[in-house]
Order: structure tokens, then sequence, then C-alpha cells
């Protein structure tokens, strides 16, 4: 039986990250994609969004060095240290209406993100954090997803089963992650959230 439901963040219950990077390209004149060449910064071997999701590398580090690639190639990024106007994410109210369901339903919930620790206020106050029993969030692990530690880390504070869970993310790397635990995943497309909110319900009628 499914106890619980896992939401991604960004892409799941708010706007997607990547449809506000993209916007932030046509606001500065970029082709799409064209942030991609500046953001390749590179972390203990690693690209450096994966240090900063996991909380070992600052924001103010990162845009530092992707605004000095973009002057080097004649472009003004400056902006790029405001986290909040590059990714201004606002809540997808019809899966918010369907987690305060899920809540009344006695469902355990769960977000569990790959997130910046510089914009943690900023998101906290985009979806009401007190119908979820448990928030993991990368930065403040260590670990991001697709780690499989971090579902089961998740599991574990809702006190279920990664079998009892259903997972819900705009990655399907992340989502395969979680069905290879045991999870029941679903891969959003945040532009479509009403499917997968038929496909969360599915998932809950089938047990």
């Amino acid at each position: 039986m499914i106890d619980a439901v896992i939401f991604d963040y960004g892409g799941v219950l708010a706007t997607s990250p990547w449809h506000a990077f993209a916007d932030f390209e046509r606001r500065h004149g970029l082709e799409p994609g064209g942030l991609v060449p500046y953001f390749a910064v590179v972390h203990d071997g690693l690209p450096a969004w994966h240090a900063i999701e996991c909380g070992r590398l600052p924001w103010k580090d990162f845009a530092d060095q992707v605004v000095a690639n973009a002057i080097a190639a004649g472009v003004d990024l400056g902006d790029v240290h405001d986290i909040e106007a590059l990714m201004p994410l606002t809540a997808l109210w019809p899966m918010v209406h369907r987690v305060r369901r899920l809540k009344d339903d006695g469902y355990r919930l769960a977000i569990l993100s790959n997130n910046v620790r510089e914009f943690a206020t900023y998101w906290r106050s985009t979806v009401p954090l007190e119908l979820f029993d448990v928030v993991v969030d990368s930065c403040e692990e260590g670990i991001r997803k697709p780690d499989p530690e971090i579902y089961r880390r998740t599991a574990d504070r809702l006190g279920v089963a990664p079998e009892a869970c259903v997972f819900l993310d705009d990655s399907a790397d992340n989502v395969r992650a979680a069905t290879e635990l045991g999870m029941r995943g679903i891969v959003v497309d945040p532009l479509q959230i009403d499917a997968a909110i038929a496909a969360l319900d599915d998932a809950l009628a089938a047990g």
C-alpha cells in the first residue's frame, strides 16, 4: 500500500528553474542554452552546481566565476549574483491543492529537493511547508539526487519503506533512482501539471 508521497520542489510544486533560466537568457539576448558555457564551472573535478547543491560551495563564489567567464566573452551577467532574480519560481497551485487533499486523506508527505542554500528563504516562502511532514534539502544533507542515500533518508524520516512511497520529479534520472529503490516514480512535465496529478491519482488508486 502507498502510505507516503514525496515531491520534488522546482518543476513539481513550483515552476521549473530550467524555464526560469530560459527567461533569463532571453532577457540578456542569449540564444537558448546560452548560459551553459558560462555556468560550466568545475569544483573539485565535478560540475560546480553539484557542490552548490550539496552545500559545499557558496553561491557567491560560483556567481563570481560565471560573471568572469561571461566578461571574457564580452557578456554582462552581473545580475547572476541575485539568485532570486535568476530563478523567480512560483507555486504550481493545482499540485499544491492536491497536496492539501492528500494531507486530509492521511498520507505522509515530503519534499525532496536538490537546492541551493542561499535560495532557501525564498523557495520555502513560495509553498505552504506546513503541509509536509518532512523536508529534505540536498544542501543541508551534503548529498543530492540521484544518490540513493538521500531517498532512503527521506523514507526513513517519513517512517515508511521505500516501497510505500510515490515519488514525483521533473528529472527522469531522479525518478529512475527512486524506482530502483522500490518507490513508484512519476516524471512530471511542469507544463502539464494536470497530467502529473492524474498519474499520481492512478498510482494511489492502484495501491
